[in-house]
């Protein structure tokens, strides 16, 4: 993770096999409650290019795994909570309950074979149902939110 007043990522295209997501950690975030240092997941898909999305399940406060081989929906390599069970597709789409927002996600900018994604800020999810979740949902447009840069990412971060 480069140190200055953006903090970012930086990979080679080469570095993220499609269809695989790949883990980044960012120490600077802190761990969740179990331990597991918090960080992005990036991956690249066929319809929606690359993506980065926060580890961190908002509604737990837990890092989501990746899970090659759990099905579920129907689908077949998922993003899990393990605190309170929550699966998401490789794309950060809900796929059951307790989910009930998309992941967030980072900006990714892909160039000259470098993808670089920007982890000073989060873009919020979309909600499921807006009203029924009681946290902040970027359903009625887009939602950015400054993470904090000190070890440890305050439990209502992302939920107002």
């Amino acid at each position: 993770v480069n140190t200055g007043a953006e903090p970012e990522l930086r990979l080679t295209v080469a570095e993220i096999e499609p269809g695989v997501p790949r883990f980044e950690p960012v120490t600077r975030w802190g761990a969740d409650s179990e331990g597991f240092t918090y960080g992005a997941w990036i991956v690249q898909t066929p319809r929606s290019g690359t993506e980065a999305f926060f580890s961190r399940n908002v509604q737990s406060g837990c890092n989501v795994q990746w899970l090659a081989t759990e099905q579920v929906a129907g689908v077949t390599g998922v993003f899990r909570d393990r605190c309170d069970g929550s699966s998401f597709s490789i794309d950060g789409t809900p796929l059951d309950r307790p989910a009930a927002r998309h992941l967030d996600h980072f900006e990714v900018e892909v160039s000259e074979g470098e993808v670089v994604v920007n982890v000073r800020t989060v873009q919020i999810g979309d909600c499921l149902e807006l009203a029924a979740t009681g946290m902040i949902c970027a359903s009625t447009g887009p939602i950015t939110r400054t993470i904090p840069l000190t070890r440890s990412i305050p439990a209502e971060f992302g939920r107002r």
